[in-house]
């Protein structure tokens, strides 16, 4: 089984940044351009330890959505995120054991494309 590095994870996670802004789309009835609202977010492993990290598809991030991201110590990535205000959980794992190591819980309402993230100072106990 191959692993893909970096890339197919903000892809996957743009296109359902996309589908969300065009259900809330539709239920205002406004037409919005569901691009507008999506940007990508650096993420820096800056531990020691290969990582995965996955989008949760629940509150408690027992269920994920693919695709992986695997970055490397040291290497720089991405997730796709919405600047309208959705909190949005990413499960981070030992890439090697699949060893959780903790939960991103990110929220924005505005885009911010420039400042990145850390994990070891983003990441907290992923909810019981």
């Amino acid at each position: 089984m191959s692993k893909r590095v970096g890339g197919t994870g903000r892809l996957l996670l743009l296109a359902l940044a996309i589908v969300a802004a065009l259900v809330l789309g539709s239920c205002s009835g406004d037409s919005v351009d569901p691009t507008e609202q999506a940007f990508g977010l650096p993420v820096k492993n800056d531990t020691s330890h290969t990582v995965k990290i996955r989008l949760c598809s629940n509150d408690k991030c027992r269920s994920l959505d693919p695709p992986e991201e695997y970055l490397k110590p040291g290497q720089l990535g991405g997730v796709g995120m919405s600047d309208e205000n959705v909190e949005t959980w990413f499960l981070v794992t030992e890439a090697s054991t699949g060893r959780r190591i903790g939960c991103l819980r990110l929220q924005y309402d505005h885009k911010d494309e420039t400042i990145g993230i850390k994990l070891s100072q983003t990441m907290i106990p992923c909810p019981k």
